[in-house]
């Protein structure tokens, strides 16, 4: 049984309100509400003054099942933007124990492995959050600072002209290995196939492409070979490989989305817009937010803060209505981008 439903359940049994148990725990109805339906799990904190207010211990309190826990640890990385130290140690300890008992199958032992690399993934993104804010505010002091200005590059992501920096020769490596054990993974092609072209090897880059139409003959070669082309410098057979890609695959929203990226990609955004709308509008639903966030960020570029702030709306109604998202990190990420361009508006950069 999964934590919401066993509070919901011990409630019940006990003869008690949401609200009462909220005053007991010193928290809101709206947050057990929230337990209760699954929206959100209690902070880890609390666990033990749940278990004691019913009577249970913890152990009893987590009666779920391997596969609840997977599905709160993924929901827990979906829904938090930081995560406790608490959550974190146990997501951590439990994934770790899960891929090594020997019985699981190997689809239960990648996903298990999979978590942890989201796990991961996800504590570096929210400590580059915190690396982003420490080094603006480093310069805030010493415009001149040399080492908070690498630093904000990093944790951003950024642009630096450094090849030992920028190369992919390892990743490259191991999907070329890959690929060789996978021949008929067609995703794992374009994975290679984008590394090689960030770094400029366009010859093995087409030799993979013609690998990859053997397994996958769609619109992602014409996406492919205009990319090529367009980094050997032939911008024109580039344009017409992404215009041949769109007019052969007229009802395919991703040969739209491909082409407005590229157009954007290039500071072609007046292109790139309608592109990326036409996106939306053939992508069956529940649809993706990516395009609307490509339209606001477009916006944002060029000065128009409030289309910018009307794409974000579209997108935390998009979620509302098609994956009936209301809550957590999903939502909040846009919800915190409308906030930071009203500020812009207001004249506040930060």
């Amino acid at each position: 049984m999964e934590l919401g439903k066993k509070i919901k359940s011990l409630r019940i049994q006990k003869g008690v309100t949401q609200e009462v148990l909220a005053e007991k725990l010193g928290v809101t109805y709206q947050a057990v509400s929230k337990w209760e339906n699954e929206q959100t799990m209690p902070d880890i904190n609390l666990l033990p003054e749940i278990s004691i207010y019913f009577g249970i211990t913890i152990d009893e309190l987590f009666e779920m099942s391997e596969e609840s826990q997977l599905e709160r640890i993924q929901n827990m990385l979906w829904d938090e933007r930081v995560l406790s130290k608490d959550d974190f140690i146990y997501a951590e300890r439990f994934l770790t124990e899960y891929t090594k008992t020997s019985k699981k199958e190997k689809k239960q032992i990648a996903e298990g492995y999979r978590l942890l690399s989201e796990l991961y993934n996800h504590r570096a993104a929210s400590d580059h959050e915190k690396a982003v804010e420490c080094a603006k505010l480093s310069l805030s002091y010493v415009a001149e600072n040399k080492d908070a200005h690498c630093n904000l590059v990093e944790a951003s992501k950024g642009a630096i002209d450094d090849w030992n920096f920028k190369n992919h020769h390892s990743l490259i490596s191991y999907y070329q290995e890959f690929t060789k054990k996978n021949p008929n993974y067609w995703s794992g092609y374009l994975y290679l196939m984008d590394n090689l072209l960030e770094d400029y090897r366009l010859d093995e880059a087409r030799e993979e492409l013609e690998k990859f139409k053997k397994v996958r003959p769609c619109y992602l070669v014409k996406q492919y070979e205009g990319r090529i082309y367009y980094l050997e410098g032939k911008t024109q057979e580039a344009f017409q490989c992404w215009n041949q890609m769109v007019e052969e695959n007229p009802s395919e929203w991703l040969a739209f989305s491909c082409r407005g990226h590229n157009f954007a990609k290039l500071a072609r955004y007046e292109e790139a817009i309608p592109d990326l709308r036409k996106a939306c509008e053939l992508q069956p639903k529940p649809r993706y937010t990516d395009n609307y966030e490509a339209i606001a960020h477009i916006y944002e570029i060029l000065g128009d803060y409030r289309s910018a702030i009307k794409e974000y709306e579209n997108e935390i109604k998009l979620l509302r209505e098609e994956w009936k998202i209301e809550f957590g990190e999903t939502v909040e990420k846009p919800r915190r981008e409308i906030e930071r361009l009203r500020r812009r508006m207001m004249g506040d950069s930060n």
